[in-house]
């Protein structure tokens, strides 16, 4: 999981775990961001087996799967 704050302006990306794939979300609160996320078709859950860490897979990624 990488979500990364940007510093010259308000906004976040996050990377999907699976591929060089980011979203970026303009906006200074992370409600925002999972909004964002939920709204683009990413998928995120909490992995419990790799000690609580985030994951996030883009809509591509999903797709692949299939």
């Amino acid at each position: 999981m990488t979500i990364e704050r940007i510093k010259d302006h308000m906004g976040f990306n996050i990377h999907c775990d699976f591929c060089p794939s980011y979203l970026e979300v303009e906006s200074e609160y992370f409600s925002d961001v999972v909004k964002a996320l939920k709204e683009e078709g990413w998928k995120f859950w909490k992995n419990v087996m790799d000690g609580d860490k985030w994951n996030h897979e883009c809509p591509l990624c999903q797709e692949e799967r299939k």
